[in-house]
């Protein structure tokens, strides 16, 4: 039997058929193994777009089953914990985290009183995403602001890694971007209704509604704030949902197919 499909890392796999038209065009073709069939369509994208991208693994392979979605949501996590290491301020965890990880950097292997204050600060670091909000505040105040809802989750995925904090909402944005970008489909940024948490849905059916019964069996959680990745079966979808965060029921606020 072949070991599960781990995302970037797909040994088993290998290519039947291929062909591009022209140099640019996009190639298509099939990739089999494991006794399952992938069909996939490879386009160029423009690195322009994709900033601060020598960490991410080159790509995560089209995902059709529910295997291959929970290694890509758990890749994207990893992606945020790398990029986002601060953490976020309503996380408590987050916080003595950041202290423990950051504060020997400080204060050096011999401190003094100054470089011990200065190492005790760290703790805070996660307090660091109110500088994300403000850059995102000036951004509409000057007309900055990206148009369009992809543009500018992207500009709120750049802002958030380049403060090192975020909430659930500047995490979950920052894992979709990762996510959409490697060309995972289909693909929803969600708000729980009762308006607490956010998170991306990584295989659900698309216009499928609010309730998790509806998405299909191949829906995957992906939620870096809470540092998983999860199958939500039809079945259970509810329940798996209300006991984390007592709340059955999601929507959609940007997704693609």
């Amino acid at each position: 039997m072949s070991n599960p499909p781990v995302a970037g890392d797909l040994p088993y796999l290998t290519p039947k058929r291929a062909k591009s038209v022209r140099p640019g065009d996009p190639a298509q073709g099939e990739l089999a193994g494991g006794g399952r069939r992938y069909v996939f369509v490879l386009a160029p994208i423009d690195e322009s777009r994709r900033p601060e991208r020598a960490h991410i693994p080159k790509e995560i392979p089209l995902a059709s089953d529910v295997t291959t979605l929970l290694a890509a949501a758990k890749t994207a996590v990893a992606h945020v914990k790398t990029t986002v290491p601060f953490g976020a301020p309503n996380r408590s965890a987050d916080y003595a985290e950041s202290y423990e990880k950051n504060r020997k950097a400080i204060e050096g292997n011999d401190p003094n009183v100054v470089d011990k204050v200065l190492g005790a600060m760290t703790y805070f670091l996660p307090l660091l995403t109110g500088a994300n909000r403000a850059m995102q505040i000036g951004d509409v105040l000057s007309g900055n602001a990206a148009p369009g809802m992809l543009a500018r989750l992207r500009q709120i995925s750049q802002f958030t890694m380049r403060t090192k904090a975020g909430n659930c909402n500047k995490q979950s944005i920052t894992a979709f971007v990762y996510l959409y970008d490697h060309n995972v489909r289909p693909l929803a940024w969600m708000h729980l209704t009762n308006g607490k948490h956010a998170f991306v849905v990584l295989g659900r059916k698309a216009k499928s509604g609010d309730d998790p019964a509806k998405w299909g069996d191949t829906a995957v959680v992906c939620d870096p704030w809470n540092n998983e990745g999860y199958a939500l079966p039809a079945v259970q979808g509810q329940s798996i949902l209300r006991a984390k965060w007592a709340c059955g029921t999601s929507t959609a606020i940007f997704g693609v197919e």
